[in-house]
């Protein structure tokens, strides 16, 4: 008692009354944050909600389970999120396993409309299998729909595998290509979407080489033409060279490849073998 009554008489008292404490602010509400892309393997697609924020479909087992539930969400008013961007349609993506051994991801917490994953300033590794650089591109191993970065297609499975008939593998690509996509996506500070990787379907695309497609944008256009060191002629159109890498301009892609590949677009000369004059010097 005398302890008490010597650090404070009101500690005696029966009536002591604790004082306000500030309140949290409140969170907000859970329809008003996109969904994260899905990390559990299986077939979604995104739609909007009633506030137009972008959600996720159910898990489905199969794609077309997935297409089924989607075109009945159509046919009831829903609108759909692209994911297919240029392909006309929108169809649902897969998610995939990761491979056997690997440890499963940590789920991936909400994200804000808008915000973008922190820059990664270490060289990325690359030339893995489909699912890991899928993962390194963008953070999941689907990457259709994903932003800032993104992949058209889904990876190519049965009879795709034999002709890269509408999808796209980037098992192989070497860490070069994921650290060139970055740095472009920064200069340009938009999304950047690869439309061709290793799959079959090229004539020098292939696993192990820096070579790939990336969609054309009005920004990602802008920062290859104001950052370019050298142009030149290539085998169609105009090739820039920005970051070690020449970009073909190729109608509704950049066909890139990295300096030194074994074909005259992809080196200083020109389609006789005759170096180029340094500088931008292309008359096409």
């Amino acid at each position: 008692w005398l302890i008490l009554n010597t650090i404070n008489t009101q500690l005696l008292s029966n009536d002591l009354v604790l004082a306000n404490l500030p309140e949290a602010p409140p969170a907000p509400p859970a329809s008003a944050i996109n969904d994260p892309t899905p990390r559990e393997a299986g077939w979604y697609f995104r739609y909007l909600n009633a506030q137009g924020v972008e959600k996720n479909s159910p898990r489905f087992p199969t794609s077309q389970s997935c297409l089924a539930v989607k075109a009945q969400d159509i046919d009831n008013g829903i609108t759909i999120v692209q994911v297919q961007a240029g392909s006309g349609t929108v169809e649902c993506f897969e998610i995939l396993a990761p491979p056997p051994g690997a440890p499963k991801p940590p789920p991936a917490p909400p994200t804000p409309p808008g915000t973008q994953p922190p820059p990664t300033t270490a060289p990325a590794v690359g030339g893995g299998s489909e699912a890991a650089v899928r993962e390194q591109i963008c953070g999941n191993n689907s990457c259709v729909g994903a932003r800032p970065f993104g992949i058209n297609k889904n990876a190519c499975v049965g009879w795709q595998i034999k002709e890269g008939s509408n999808c796209t593998n980037v098992a192989g690509l070497p860490g070069s290509v994921i650290d060139v996509v970055r740095s472009i996506q920064a200069l340009c500070n938009c999304d950047v979407l690869i439309t061709g990787g290793t799959e079959n379907g090229h004539s020098t695309h292939k696993p192990n080489s820096p070579i790939f497609d990336l969609r054309k944008s009005a920004k990602v256009n802008a920062v290859i033409l104001s950052n370019s060191t050298q142009s030149a002629s290539s085998f169609v159109g105009c090739r820039y060279l920005v970051n070690g890498f020449w970009w073909t301009n190729e109608g509704d892609h950049w066909h890139t490849c990295a300096v030194g590949q074994p074909w005259f677009f992809c080196k200083s000369i020109n389609a006789a073998g005759k170096p180029l004059l340094p500088g931008k010097n292309s008359p096409c």
